[in-house]
């Protein structure tokens, strides 16, 4: 692996740690960007293609019963790429996922696209200049979210303003930001929901500067568990909507989860399905008042029994995997 500096995040690498999820994870908002609000009962589904997909995928894709979300990459898309997509049914989401902000000539596709509800996932894009937000504003997209390597640089958030859409940042940098970079997060506007991915809990100093920044925060931690002293940190951070644990194990303790307490948590595993006793462990802690989400990430299709046991808790459970892989 390529050595790199927590600064300047390869968008390769950037790639590999929010692809498919960016979630939500994009959306978190990946991987992944919108909150709990996803009801309890039939697994939701989302297709996953990396590949611009062709108009029979779009017809079979739209013979199967149920609804389901799509989230497609597509890089840098002409239109011709794009007009398929204008087929597609049974679709209750469509993210589609871009190397390039929209030019000149996809705009007219584009803007039927975003009539439909598809929204934007810039990956490796940057902050828009004052060109590409008007275009973005000529879209009309519902909802755009950004995935950047690194905290933005000077007068980048304060262009934000003029855009005139829902906006989402994922800073993938691996850490929380620095108190030097507080004047350049401030710029970004208030009400701008910010998604920190990071290998390790914040504590003294990074809640300290996350409480500096109004703006509604989510974190997301990968393969790490909070310990008891995590937890005395994260319950005073400020404006914190989410905490999303990307782990494809269990915690030691099935009691871990409860300590997350009126927080809302999401269990994000990749290519495992928690046994039965760290699933009931995680369904539990939503009695301390805290929503609770199941996020697998795995092609492998599930068994009869894994899904019967997974829609028969009270809590929301999304399976993101490969488009055809059921």
């Amino acid at each position: 692996m390529k050595i790199f500096a927590p600064d300047s995040t390869p968008i390769y690498l950037i790639s590999s740690l929010i692809s498919r999820l960016i979630t939500c994870l994009i959306t978190g908002w990946v991987l992944i960007t919108s909150p709990l609000t996803v009801l309890a009962g039939p697994i939701h589904e989302t297709f996953f293609q990396s590949s611009v997909p062709t108009l029979d995928q779009i017809e079979e894709w739209s013979k199967l019963p149920g609804e389901r979300s799509y989230l497609l990459q597509l890089q840098d898309p002409r239109s011709w790429d794009l007009e398929p997509l204008l087929h597609l049914r049974g679709a209750d989401r469509i993210r589609i996922e871009v190397t390039h902000f929209p030019g000149h000539d996809t705009i007219a596709t584009w803007k039927k696209l975003a009539a439909q509800g598809s929204e934007l996932i810039g990956l490796g894009t940057g902050l828009p200049t004052e060109d590409e937000i008007a275009r973005l504003n000529l879209i009309g997209f519902s909802h755009i979210a950004l995935v950047l390597g690194s905290a933005p640089g000077q007068g980048e958030g304060a262009r934000l303003t003029a855009l005139k859409t829902s906006v989402a940042l994922t800073f993938a940098m691996k850490r929380y930001p620095k108190f030097v970079e507080k004047p350049l997060f401030m710029e970004i506007p208030s009400s701008t929901p910010l998604l920190f991915v990071a290998g390790f809990w914040p504590r003294y100093i990074p809640m300290d500067v996350l409480n500096l920044l109004p703006h509604p925060k989510r974190i997301r931690v990968e393969g790490l568990y909070p310990t008891d002293q995590d937890f005395e940190y994260l319950k005073n951070i400020h404006t914190l909507e989410e905490v999303t644990v990307d782990a494809d194990f269990a915690p030691a303790h099935g009691d871990l989860w409860s300590k997350f307490g009126t927080t809302p948590v999401r269990w994000r595993s990749r290519n495992s399905i928690p046994l039965p006793k760290a699933f009931a462990d995680f369904v539990a802690s939503s009695a301390s008042g805290g929503k609770r989400m199941l996020s697998l990430d795995q092609d492998e299709p599930l068994t009869a029994r894994d899904r019967a046991r997974l829609e028969s808790s009270p809590i929301a459970v999304e399976w993101t995997h490969a488009a055809g892989s059921r």
